[in-house]
């Protein structure tokens, strides 16, 4: 029981927290102080052009956030959907149900959490060579995110 504990989370806010609803529901007062804010990047006109014009293999996204930004941004600014059925993979059970919830099956799901055990799992025979892969990461993603997407580019 955490009765009577003050717990600060300092995460985004999100619309479903299941860390905070558990703290919650184990009698914990929870202060909302989020730390970063998450929004939609800016995409450049030649960014724009490789999403209309290229059917990748795999879109492969490592967190809710990435999946949220990216069909918000499909649908608001190519004021599209997808008219191809790439394969898709996420880390996490919960990232893979946010596809889900967009309408698309899931062929991969990450049995870790870290971008670096994810990347090994993907090299180990489920991403075949030269196969075009679309890895969706924000500006603050961790350089082993960013190695992987050079490695595997276009």
């Amino acid at each position: 029981m955490l009765h009577g504990k003050i717990i600060i989370s300092t995460r985004p806010t999100m619309e479903q927290d299941s860390l905070q609803e558990g703290l919650l529901k184990n009698h914990a007062t929870v202060l909302d102080f989020p730390m970063i804010k998450t929004e939609m990047a800016n995409i450049s006109d030649s960014e724009k052009q490789i999403l209309m014009q290229t059917h990748f293999d795999w879109i492969i996204f490592t967190s809710i956030n990435g999946v949220k930004h990216f069909f918000n941004y499909i649908q608001t600014h190519l004021k599209s959907e997808l008219s191809y059925h790439p394969k898709f993979a996420a880390i996490g059970q919960k990232t893979a149900d946010y596809i889900k919830q967009n309408g698309f099956n899931v062929h991969f799901i990450s049995k870790k959490g870290y971008s670096s055990d994810f990347l090994c799992e993907l090299q180990n025979g489920i991403i075949q060579k030269n196969e075009k892969i679309l890895l969706p990461l924000g500006n603050l993603a961790p350089s082993k995110s960013r190695y992987f997407s050079t490695l595997y580019s276009m």
